[in-house]
């Protein structure tokens, strides 16, 4: 596979350590990503997210291609950025792709990032070519997302298993209330 050229994206660290957010920005950028903003609060992240919905040329972008976040247990940054951008009523800041960073160990937490509608999950300490990896995964293999009456978000099923037993799922893409979008 070619190398991509992530010069035209725009990226969004969302992280209250700003040793970690240093370090995914210096990553990002040898990485060849064209523009990273660094947040400290999650409430900051969404300001700017509105900004640049609202006034694109005062927030210095046209828009965010992906959302890097902490999602370490004791701080809601991470988890309300996803929130607020999968439960948005514009479909630019639904579809954004959320990588949620986690501690190794983390992810039996009480909010497992890919039940929340998070893209990928990069697990902490990490490498380039960890990030690189999952940067990959969001460009060249992105997921459908699926629209619940409880969730919105890319489909949570990594690979697709045959069932050796019947399927007792309540809802499939052919039920009620469920709507499977193509990107």
């Amino acid at each position: 596979m070619r190398p991509l050229d992530l010069s035209g994206f725009t990226v969004m660290v969302v992280d209250n350590n700003t040793e970690i957010a240093s370090l995914l920005k210096q990553a990002l950028e040898a990485l060849g990503v064209g523009s990273v903003r660094t947040f400290g609060t999650g409430a900051d992240a969404i300001r700017f997210l509105q900004q640049v919905r609202d006034n694109p040329d005062q927030a210095g972008v046209m828009q965010v291609d992906f959302v890097m976040a902490n999602w370490q247990a004791g701080t809601e940054d991470g988890p309300d950025v996803l929130t607020w951008t999968r439960n948005h009523s514009d479909p630019i800041n639904r579809f954004i792709g959320f990588i949620a960073v986690c501690q190794s160990g983390d992810l039996q937490t009480d909010k497992d990032p890919r039940q929340a509608g998070a893209d990928e999950i990069l697990e902490s300490p990490f490498t380039v070519d960890s990030l690189a990896a999952a940067l990959v995964r969001l460009i060249a293999f992105p997921r459908q997302y699926v629209q619940t009456p409880t969730y919105f978000g890319p489909d949570r099923r990594l690979e697709a298993k045959a069932l050796s037993e019947p399927d007792r799922r309540r809802l499939t893409d052919k039920s009620t209330g469920v709507k499977v979008i193509y990107g």
